[in-house]
């Protein structure tokens, strides 16, 4: 991802082996790791709850401490993450994982890696 040339990327996190519709709630942890993933490397964790199919998350190049903000436009929209962290060439790790549905957490561990690279 260009921060130097984009100042945001919108990402979208679909799960793909649970169904839901558009109106259960959907709780998502968003955990992000600098150069590996073992818990010394986390700069960044939180949950966020979407009624709906997805979880829309803008990373947002920022100066100062990261800060979340929620969507622009009522529950549907994205939520936004703002920081540091998107000004510097590096490697990444997104981790977003599902921790409940309808209020409830699911019986077996549900999340996936994406890894990407930032150059600012």
């Amino acid at each position: 991802m260009n921060f130097s040339k984009y100042f945001r990327t919108l990402l979208n996190f679909e799960p793909q082996t649970v169904p839901l519709d558009r109106t259960t709630p959907l709780a998502c942890n968003i955990t992000i790791f600098k150069d590996g993933t073992i818990p010394e490397n986390q700069v960044f964790s939180e949950n966020f709850v979407t009624a709906g199919e997805q979880l829309p998350i803008e990373l947002v190049r920022g100066d100062n401490e990261t800060i979340v903000y929620v969507p622009d436009f009522t529950t549907t929209g994205a939520y936004h993450i703002q920081g540091p962290k998107f000004s510097e060439n590096a490697h990444y790790t997104i981790r977003s994982g599902i921790s409940a549905i309808n209020g409830r957490p699911p019986e077996a561990p549900i999340a996936d890696d994406f890894r990407l690279q930032t150059i600012a």
